[in-house]
């Protein structure tokens, strides 16, 4: 059954969902698009226009006008097997993505899941990849882009997008989205006026991946435009420089941050801007070596999507 509401196409398809299998290697599912529909709880919504002079430096282009459709929820726990939280991205009163938690299922009553399926099978994607037969959406870190290029492969037309899949306890390995997640975002892809439309989720999975939470979701609205994950809110990367950590000790500074985060540029300069060094910070931990450097006051500027964050050090022979 294929309808146009909303200048959005949708197509439902009737097929219960279940977990009968033990293994992860043998476990395959075909998408459920129920055509039952849940009215969203509690919204605070608010369409936001933004000039994205940010988005131009981060994506390295010229500023551009970014039109971003924001949902702000109250918190919405799922914790029981079933239990659901359906994602209108456009807020058109249809719902685009349902996410479900699976609950000590399956032959052996031992398997937990959260999966995620569109209620367009044809057209709505996420972003991630397929591994071993399953497709496996990404944790995206806020400032990520979402955009045409995307590796859309984080669900299929027939195939729902694990987010987690464990066996007694133990997770799959390829599932980005083992918990304990805080703050991690969905990249979205819709069909709307004929066009694709990119959005985001950000979502929590708890410790033991048997419960998630969505927390809000945004779209762009200029067809085909690229969004960054946590966009408007992208003031979330400057917490997240925050947690980077400068430690010192005979002359030389020794950088730390989460193994999630991705390449972090660094440059140091002294206070009459001169430039001592620049790298591009990769690893987990890094060190920059300052013996040579002349007593006095340093700035070490971290960038990251093209959001900085400076801190001062004092370095003494």
């Amino acid at each position: 059954m294929e309808f146009r509401g909303h200048g959005k196409r949708s197509r439902f398809r009737l097929v219960p969902v279940s977990i009968d299998l033990v293994s992860p290697a043998d476990y395959r599912i075909f998408a459920s698009h129920l055509a039952s529909l849940r009215t969203m709880k509690d919204q605070k919504k608010s369409k936001l226009t933004q000039y994205t002079a940010m988005a131009g430096a981060v994506l390295g282009t010229s500023a551009v006008q970014a039109q971003i459709n924001y949902v702000n929820i109250n918190d919405t726990t799922v914790d029981t097997n079933g239990g659901y939280y359906d994602i209108d991205l456009d807020s058109d009163s249809s719902p685009d993505f349902r996410i479900t938690q699976y609950l000590d299922t399956g032959a052996t009553g031992m398997l937990d899941g959260i999966l995620i399926t569109p209620f367009d099978s044809l057209y709505s994607r996420v972003a991630g990849e397929l591994e071993n037969g399953f497709n496996y959406p990404f944790k995206l870190l806020p400032g990520d882009s979402i955009q045409l290029d995307t590796k859309w492969s984080g669900n299929t037309q027939t195939s729902p997008g694990y987010l987690v899949f464990q066996f007694d306890g133990t997770p799959y390995p390829n599932s980005y989205w083992k918990g304990p997640v805080s703050n991690g975002y969905l990249g979205l892809r819709i069909m709307k006026d004929d066009g694709f439309h990119f959005g985001w989720a950000r979502i929590d999975v708890a410790a033991d991946n048997r419960s998630f939470t969505v927390k809000d979701f945004a779209y762009e609205e200029t067809l085909e435009g690229s969004i960054l994950a946590g966009a408007p809110h992208l003031s979330v990367i400057e917490r997240m420089l925050e947690q980077l950590v400068i430690g010192q000790g005979e002359g030389v500074l020794y950088l730390t941050k989460p193994s999630e985060y991705k390449v972090v540029d660094v440059r140091v300069y002294n206070v009459s801007g001169t430039e001592i060094t620049r790298m591009a910070w990769e690893g987990e931990q890094a060190q920059i070596d300052l013996s040579n450097a002349p007593s006095g006051v340093y700035l070490v500027e971290f960038t990251y999507n093209g959001v900085r964050n400076t801190r001062k050090v004092v370095h003494a022979q």
